[in-house]
Parts: C-alpha cells; sequence; structure tokens
C-alpha cells in the first residue's frame, strides 16, 4: 500500500484538495478519476493511512452509532431487504456531511451459524455470472475507528431458520483472525460451474488473477476482517471500492418509508441537533 506521503503527493500533482472528508466527491477529483485508473481505491488507501486524535475518534464513534441507529431502524421499518448498496452509499454519505471520513467497501461476505443449528453456511460472494442482477455480492462502509459498518447484513433474504440468528447492524472496531480466504468464499456457485465448463476444472485461488484482474494486489491492501455475533461468525472479504455517483441532494436509488436520502438526512438533523 503506498504510503501517506506518496498519496498527498499524488493528489497534489492532481490539484486535488485533500484537506476534507468527501475530498472523492470534488470537481478536481471527478477530474482526476476519469484519467487516473484506480483513484478511488487510493482515496480509500488515504483513509487507511491516517492517524486521528482521541477527540476525532470519540466524535466519530458517537456519529456512526447514531446515524446507524437512526438509518438501520428506517431500514427495518421499510421492509425492504437486500438493500446493501443502496443503504451502504446512504450512510457514507451521511458520515461525510458530518466530517467523517468514510469509503465504501464491495465485496464478499460468508455466514456461519452455529454448529448445533444445523443450517450450512451462507455466501454472498462478489464473483458472479455475467447475467446476476445483484450489483455486488455485499457492501459495507469503512469508516474509522469502525473497519466494518454493515446496516443490512441481517436484512437480506434468508430462510426463516437463519432468519431468528441474525438481527441489528454490525459494527467491527476490532477484527478477528480470518481464516485463509478461499474460491468459495469468492466465486458463486454458477460462475464456478461456467469456469468448470471451459477449463474442464474447477476454478482455485491460483486462478483469481485471471479471473478478477487486480483482485490479489487489492485484497493485500484490503485485508478480510472476521467477528461473531450471536454466536454467528461474519467474514467480511473487501473486493473494490466505489462511491455514489450522485451527491445526497440528487440520490433517489433508496426510499425509505416514502422518503428520499436527502429527506431522510434533514430528519436526522433535526433529531440530532445539539
Amino acid at each position: 500500500m503506498p504510503t501517506r506521503e506518496e498519496l498527498e503527493a499524488e493528489f497534489r500533482r492532481l490539484r486535488i484538495d485533500f484537506g476534507n472528508p468527501g475530498f472523492c466527491e470534488t470537481p478536481a477529483f471527478y477530474a482526476a478519476e476519469r484519467q487516473t485508473r484506480g483513484l478511488l481505491a487510493k482515496y480509500a488507501q488515504y483513509i487507511n493511512t491516517l492517524t486521528f486524535t482521541p477527540e476525532y475518534l470519540e466524535r466519530a464513534r458517537t456519529v456512526i452509532r447514531d446515524t446507524a441507529d437512526f438509518l438501520h431502524r428506517e431500514l427495518v421499518a421499510d421492509g425492504r431487504r437486500g438493500a446493501c448498496i443502496d443503504i451502504s452509499g446512504t450512510m457514507l454519505r451521511f458520515l461525510e456531511r458530518q466530517g467523517i471520513w468514510a469509503y465504501f467497501v464491495s465485496g464478499g461476505l460468508k455466514v456461519k451459524f452455529p454448529a448445533e443449528s444445523g443450517i450450512g453456511t451462507r455466501w454472498f460472494q462478489p464473483i458472479m455470472r455475467e447475467n446476476n442482477p445483484a450489483g455486488a455480492g455485499h457492501a459495507w462502509v469503512c469508516a474509522p475507528p469502525f473497519t466494518v459498518v454493515d446496516l443490512s447484513f441481517a436484512i437480506q433474504p434468508y430462510a426463516a431458520n437463519e432468519q431468528r440468528f441474525l438481527n441489528g447492524y454490525v459494527l467491527i472496531e476490532e477484527c478477528q483472525q480470518p481464516e485463509r480466504t478461499t474460491i468459495i468464499d469468492l466465486m458463486e456457485n454458477a460462475a464456478r460451474e461456467e469456469f468448470a465448463f471451459a477449463f474442464l476444472r474447477p476454478p482455485t485461488m491460483a486462478d483469481l488473477p485471471q479471473i478478477a484482474p487486480g483482485l490479489p494486489e487489492f485484497m493485500v491492501d484490503f485485508p478480510s476482517c472476521r467477528t461473531t455475533r450471536d454466536r454467528v461468525q461474519l467474514k467480511y472479504i473487501p473486493t473494490g471500492t466505489s462511491a455514489p455517483d450522485l451527491p445526497l441532494e440528487r440520490m433517489t436509488n433508496l426510499q425509505l418509508r416514502g422518503r428520499y436520502p436527502m429527506q431522510l438526512f434533514e430528519e436526522f438533523q433535526r433529531r440530532h441537533r445539539p
């Protein structure tokens, strides 16, 4: 991973002001992004290199928890499932408006239920067949000091026996050491079958550079993170980073109980006004 100094030097060269959270939304960043491959990943790398004061971290924990409480409650009340991309993008914009450093992460989620439940492991894999309508395996936000802010892990199309183990949202500040990532963690069954049909053998991790160029390097810079919640093991596997295409005022991809993200943010501000 580049150092903070190297990243700042590149941002200066591109005439990008990197002093404030959300600078990936600025016209200068957008202009540079059209010419510079992987610039959004460098924004995420930059956040990971920052050193924060105790005062910032204390405020960040409060803001992130308050925001997560509000958006998760609204998502549950609305009843929409499978909204990981839209709710994570909205969470990101909420945090940026409040001066919190954060970035959007897409990747895989492995859900391992307690052995005594008799329920098999559930995967949300990021490498999918071409006609899969899902935009990602899963999505969440990284907002230091939290490595994972996941509002929707429990609000997916689970079976009833799975759902009884899953509730709330996830904030991970200290990751547990994850086990080795396998090709099954990354590729959905249909994609593995397509590979096996084409090459007359199942795929392995050695094939990953050809299947997803650049992904092995990304996974080195953005390692997996594991936690246990209510006896369920959750493994988060970052495979990419992106950002909403529009500012908060123009976002219409998410509508919770008839309100778009900007309307939700205005209500959130009213509730948390000092």
